[in-house]
């Protein structure tokens, strides 16, 4: 099994009653078939709490459900009393894991933090270092899963092709670093529609204005308008995007004056683009999407940030940037249906006549 993680991987600590945003609040928690056995034996008072808390998903699956806005087991001082009592190994596996992700590519296993968290988009964003640590170990291979339908192949080309990306995002400003992703995910989308090995140049050579133009005033308004159609998962976020939407796009000039705020956090852009590219760029050895899916780091770093600026005030802030990353990154990437929605529309918009 070959494993890769981002170099600040490890210091994720969650802050617990410190965390300004808790991920036991909102949202219903899957439970394992492993803890669920667990919990229906567990004895004693907390045995009978954690039982009261356990519910169903509309597709009957076990969870922790929201009772008054959060999990049945949190306290009021933020805590888990679950495993205040018991310790951190009864906690179901998605609790012990979050915000931990695993991609996996048929004994390629990619971890990364989800920035729907406040701690882990507060890693991602302020890390100094942005590289990678891989390593192989053959302890893990028992557990490969067998992907009959995977294209080795192609996961290998993508994965380099993502490798340009990444030496990109070193030196290009802000305007010619989006712009240049797209250019290069639009050439890589034609080779692998044409069913040709992907031509890892340096560079896509002059510009495509097909391409181009998702970067200008009325396309972009246009995408970002799409937002409006996703599930919706907090309240208030409604509103808040609704009062975006407005400031950046209410003239030309609004809107460049909002790009002109992103290429002012054109570090924090591209440590976001870069954690997009990473989890989400070599999925397209399966969907064959890799316009879309570079489209998606694009513009979600672009609005993530635009959300903060119509927010801040004429200082920067860096904790009112993290606080817009992760509640952008709850609602339009943390949904699956969300996730789909965005690639889908990013990917009819590729411009090969899709």
């Amino acid at each position: 099994m070959y494993y890769m993680k981002p170099a600040y991987y490890d210091r994720f600590v969650c802050t617990a009653d410190k965390c300004h945003d808790t991920c036991c609040q909102d949202w219903e928690i899957i439970i394992d078939d492993e803890s669920m056995k667990r919990y229906k034996k567990m004895k004693g008072e907390i045995g009978e709490r954690v039982r009261a808390a356990i519910g169903r998903t509309e597709e009957k699956e076990p969870c922790f459900s929201v009772q008054g806005g959060h999990c049945g087991l949190l306290t009021e001082d933020g805590l888990c009393s679950l495993q205040m009592q018991e310790g951190v190994e009864a906690l179901s596996k998605i609790c012990i894991a979050f915000p931990r992700h695993i991609e996996e590519y048929d004994g390629v296993r990619e971890w990364s933090v989800d920035p729907s968290c406040e701690e882990a988009a507060r890693l991602i964003l302020t890390s100094a270092d942005q590289s990678f640590i891989a390593w192989e170990d053959e302890k893990g291979e028992e557990d490969i899963e067998s992907y009959d339908d995977f294209d080795y192949f192609l996961y290998s080309e993508i994965d380099q092709a993502r490798e340009v990306i990444f030496d990109r995002l070193i030196d290009l400003d802000t305007k010619n670093l989006e712009a240049g992703i797209l250019r290069l995910a639009h050439e890589w989308q034609g080779n692998i529609d044409r069913g040709e090995g992907i031509v890892l140049a340096s560079d896509a050579g002059t510009p495509i204005s097909s391409v181009d133009v998702l970067l200008s005033y009325e396309t972009e308004k246009e995408l970002f308008s799409q937002l409006f159609r996703l599930e919706v998962l907090r309240p208030g976020w409604s509103e808040r995007l609704s009062k975006a939407y407005h400031k950046i796009f209410d003239s030309k000039e609004s809107y460049e004056h909002y790009c002109e705020g992103i290429a002012e956090c054109q570090q924090y852009e591209r440590r976001l683009i870069r954690y997009m590219i990473y989890v989400y760029f070599c999925g397209a050895a399966y969907d064959m999407r890799l316009f879309a899916r570079a489209a998606l780091a694009v513009f979600y770093s672009r609005w993530a940030i635009m959300l903060y600026l119509t927010e801040e005030d004429e200082v920067f802030c860096l904790d009112d940037l993290v606080k817009s990353v992760y509640i952008f990154t709850r609602e339009a990437i943390h949904s699956d249906t969300n996730l789909e929605a965005l690639l889908s529309e990013f990917d009819a918009r590729c411009p090969l006549g899709k």
